[in-house]
């Protein structure tokens, strides 16, 4: 049988290496000795022609030897070659002007990769500013430029921050917005056209939330019993599109019926297509709808009519 104690002796003779007897004896046998022969084999060593070689810095016999080592440790190695390195001219790192201490290199101009990363993100910077300057954003409140350091952001100072939560001013700026995209498209009418829709706009009347208009006011002047005002905001319905809807009337029990009634202004604010829309979108939610007309003059009976229908 295979003895781990003697391979090792002879390996040990063969390569003059101390450790392999240590890290032999805590292997298995036939490990150790695949190990040794793909060692052997593969890395084609050869025997050792100085097995008593001494340190080049410190003077000590090198343990883990080979033909090609000349120091017993990576410290002497770094000792030896800084003690004999020819001479280099101080050289100043470009962030802290610190002198770079360490082994002399070629184009080394920092002394850490601290000092590195610290450079090239100020230049970055500085280039990064440049381009900004010359098409910087906008503040949404005052309209001035906003400074590169706040670029990510939509007001250029925090007093204006402050102001853009308010909201009167959210509201202002909504209505901004609104007024600018319908400038565009009236800009896009004839000129015919832009003075009939002007002149409606003069003549209409002021909109004011949960006031009764004057055509509300007839029907509910009607005394119908089973109709009933809820243009108060007392009856809301989604539509399927996601767009919600407050009737103006209602026809009791609304549960039973699903029944309402719409009445506009014709005239200024709506139009035919929109109400032929509204209808169709009342009648995918199941409900009937009864859109009038502000000109009309027998409200009554179109209402009875549509109340009595179906009972």
């Amino acid at each position: 049988m295979w003895n781990h104690k003697k391979c090792a002796e002879t390996y040990k003779r063969k390569y003059a290496n101390g450790e392999i007897v240590h890290w032999a004896k805590r292997k298995n046998p036939q490990e150790v000795k695949e190990t040794y022969e793909r060692i052997a084999v593969k890395a084609n060593l050869k025997k050792i022609k100085n097995p008593d070689k001494a340190c080049l810095n410190c003077g000590s016999k090198i343990i883990r030897n080979r033909n090609r080592n000349k120091f017993c440790s990576l410290e002497c190695n770094y000792k030896y070659k800084k003690k004999h390195s020819p001479v280099r001219a101080a050289v100043r790192c470009m962030n802290c002007g610190g002198d770079i201490v360490g082994m002399p290199r070629q184009n080394r101009k920092f002394c850490t990769a601290g000092c590195s990363a610290s450079y090239h993100q100020k230049k970055r910077k500085e280039i990064l500013t440049q381009r900004y300057a010359s098409n910087p954003k906008k503040c949404w409140v005052c309209g001035r430029g906003i400074p590169f350091e706040r670029r990510k952001r939509k007001t250029c100072c925090r007093g204006c921050f402050v102001k853009s939560r308010t909201a009167e001013f959210r509201g202002q700026k909504f209505f901004d917005d609104i007024g600018k995209k319908v400038s565009r498209l009236f800009s896009r009418l004839p000129d015919d056209e832009k003075q009939r829709r002007l002149k409606i706009f003069k003549n209409a009347p002021e909109y004011q939330r949960g006031k009764i208009f004057s055509s509300e006011k007839k029907i509910i002047d009607l005394n119908i019993p089973c109709v009933r005002y809820v243009g108060d905001g007392s009856l809301w319905v989604t539509f399927k599109n996601g767009k919600h809807k407050n009737a103006d009337f209602a026809v009791d029990p609304i549960c039973a019926t699903k029944k309402v009634i719409e009445i506009g202004d014709f005239e200024r604010w709506h139009t035919e297509q929109e109400r032929l829309d509204v209808i169709n979108e009342y009648s995918k939610i199941g409900y009937e709808c009864l859109y009038l007309r502000d000109d009309d003059e027998n409200y009554k009976e179109k209402i009875l009519e549509f109340v009595n229908e179906g009972n």
